[in-house]
């Protein structure tokens, strides 16, 4: 069957046809089998470029693509989907901002003037944002995004489950506000490309405007976007409110609602309305993006033309072919590091550096004709991260040294009847993907166990900083290791090692110690889980968002998967499992998308619980006495607040 869920071969900017609606018959196609390979094996190792290998039959039998594909061009998948949010109710999260505590500060922003702009109580009681411009004689713009910002050119991901818009499509836009007395405002619509405030883009028109009249109004407004964006709303307030004499005589207070005087000189905004057609919104993620690396043309006797096979790389191929040269590199921080080696590689990509891992100290370097891919494979693996070359339909490509310990914890501590704190796993996840054992092909799953996998102790080599007899940096390799001696005991001394580039020995024994952490668990792993969308009858009980966001070039890389419905002769005794997605081999053929998923188990990564988030009437007695201090890496908050 033809699933929703497209796939969408484009080269050099131009959509190779696929047999979609439009396409001349006489156009050289894609044929099915096209194929992404992207991600790592392991959790030490870093990845390698992702590829995509397709193949395209000219039926004319002329020279066709042959000419125009060619080693270097731009290769980009493209995968879409229509999804249906109810057209009743606001996409916003917490349209009516009652989710917020008041005085709080709600998640939009102030443009053309400032205000203070806090979450309060209205004079009908409701929860609202008070708008208080701190010059009464200026206007002020408040721009309210469809979800809250991040900071700028961070987390591109960070909208992807919000939906956007399709060419045509009409929205609709609205607020409730109460406008002081004398007062103006209206809406308009604004558009974002990005999760990030510089990635608004503000239209004049169409607007819808009102007097103000110390009363409470509802603005709505049918717009329509551009293809491709996320819609929001800005809210132009002018002035900010009267003074006596601007009252005209006619207002008297019986005519005005409920309130004090100083109710008159604010204005409050409420029930924000983004509402996406009743024929759905567009979902489109990129899948793959790179350049054609080589490519093997034959003539198919069956089908009377031309084949050509192509296979494509991602850009870090291209940075494992630029060797870069310079001065010698003093002592400093990761972070500025990996950002020094991007630009003298003369890459046009941006950088994102999580933060925990940007001011650890990497050494002194002389640096003389190094691969640049090597040099930020090392700085990666030096702080225990993951240097991922990512895709992302507004930004593009960019690298992204991606912190494993940040990653939503998928397991939680949680007290059972009995008054005993264990660790268990949650299905409530932020940004986790939730999948039904009865969505993954049952043949391939396969359940495995290897005392290889454990280790015992982790070494990390770094760097001290230490002079040579002239007085010259001449770093010396020095090693930490971390040891977990109950294990070693058990089942002899396994070891791993990893060399760092990392100048001092604190940070050296941190990163064995996560190593270690994570390394140490004894668990079944899980291997061979295929979704095949041609298989599913039935797409509501596999929302289309899960496998776009599994899809995603950006968001799929460190997703957490939460596996449910497991069968009974499960390893574990659970019904749910928690999972990072690491990789995969995506295979589009006839008309379906078969994501063949490379996971790592959810324990003893991501986030860890901190002190004063434990209920404060649990004590250490009532905890499981099999948990261990190292048992709470990567397990997140209770799920439960007290004691059961």
């Amino acid at each position: 069957m033809t699933t929703p869920l497209t796939c969408q071969l484009w080269v050099d900017g131009e959509r190779v046809a696929d047999g979609a609606a439009g396409a001349p018959d006489s156009d050289p196609t894609a044929l099915s089998g096209l194929t992404v390979t992207w991600g790592r094996s392991t959790t030490v190792d870093q990845p390698p470029p992702a590829t995509c290998s397709f193949q395209l039959l000219d039926a004319q039998g002329g020279r066709g693509f042959l000419d125009t594909i060619q080693v270097g061009s731009m290769v980009r998948v493209v995968s879409d989907a229509m999804v249906y949010p109810d057209p009743t109710e606001s996409i916003v999260a917490d349209p009516s901002f009652e989710a917020a505590a008041p005085g709080s500060v709600p998640p939009l922003s102030v443009q053309n003037g400032t205000a203070r702009v806090t979450t309060a109580a209205a004079a009908t009681g409701a929860q609202a944002v008070l708008v208080e411009p701190s010059n009464a004689d200026r206007a002020v713009t408040v721009t309210i995004p469809p979800a809250p910002f991040v900071p700028a050119n961070t987390d591109p991901a960070a909208w992807d489950l919000v939906p956007t818009s399709a060419s045509g499509q009409r929205w609709t836009v609205g607020i409730s506000a109460l406008i002081p007395v004398g007062g103006w405002a209206e809406i308009t619509p604004v558009y974002f490309s990005g999760p990030w405030q510089n990635a608004a883009t503000y239209v004049q028109s169409p607007a819808v405007g009102i007097a103000g009249d110390g009363a409470w109004h509802t603005l709505t407004l049918p717009v329509v976007p551009p293809s491709g964006y996320w819609v929001g709303l800005a809210v132009r307030i002018y002035p900010t409110g009267p003074d006596w004499v601007d009252v005209p005589p006619t207002v008297t207070w019986d005519t005005l609602a409920d309130g004090s005087w100083s109710d008159l000189a604010r204005t409050y905004l409420d029930d924000v309305v983004v509402l996406a057609p009743a024929e759905g919104a567009l979902h489109s993620v990129v899948v793959f993006d790179g350049r054609v690396s080589d490519t093997t043309a034959s003539w198919d006797q069956a089908a009377g033309g031309v084949n050509l096979d192509a296979t494509a790389v991602d850009f870090t191929s291209d940075l494992a072919n630029r060797d870069i040269a310079d001065d010698p590199w003093a002592a400093e921080g990761m972070g500025a590091r990996f950002r020094r080696v991007v630009a003298l590689s003369g890459a046009t990509v941006d950088t994102i550096v999580d933060p925990a891992l940007e001011p650890l100290v990497v050494s002194w370097m002389d640096v003389d004709r190094q691969q640049a891919m090597g040099l930020l494979q090392d700085l990666a693996q030096s702080v225990d991260g993951v240097v991922w070359p990512a895709v992302h339909a507004t930004l593009g490509a960019y690298l992204w040294v991606e912190d494993p310990a940040a990653r939503a914890a998928l397991y939680v501590l949680e007290m059972d009847a009995g008054g005993v704190v264990r660790i268990v796993p949650t299905t409530v996840v932020t940004g986790g993907v939730s999948l039904s054992s009865c969505d993954v092909l049952r043949e391939p799953v396969e359940w495995v166990q290897d005392s290889a996998d454990v280790v015992t102790r982790a070494a990390v080599q770094w760097l001290d900083q230490t002079l040579d007899d002239k007085g010259y940096p001449s770093p010396t390799q020095r090693t930490v290791t971390a040891i977990d001696p109950v294990l070693e005991a058990a089942l002899g001394t396994r070891r791993v090692s990893v060399s760092t580039v990392l100048a001092n020995q604190a940070d050296a024994a941190a990163v064995a110690d996560k190593l270690l952490g994570r390394l140490r668990v004894s668990t079944w792993r899980v291997q061979g889980l295929v979704v095949d969308t041609a298989y599913v009858d039935d797409f509501e009980s596999i929302d289309t968002t899960r496998i776009l966001a599994l899809l995603d070039g950006t968001s799929r890389i460190g997703r957490p998967l939460v596996l449910t419905d497991l069968p009974g002769w499960s390893p574990g005794g659970r019904t749910e499992l928690p999972l990072y997605v690491e990789g995969g081999k995506y295979d589009f053929t006839d008309g379906a998308w078969a994501l063949a998923l490379t996971v790592s188990s959810g324990l003893s990564q991501g986030g860890t619980v901190a002190w004063n988030e434990l209920p404060a009437d649990w004590s250490w007695n009532e905890f499981d006495p099999d948990i261990s201090w190292s048992d709470l890496g990567g397990v997140g908050p209770p799920i439960t607040e007290g004691k059961s």
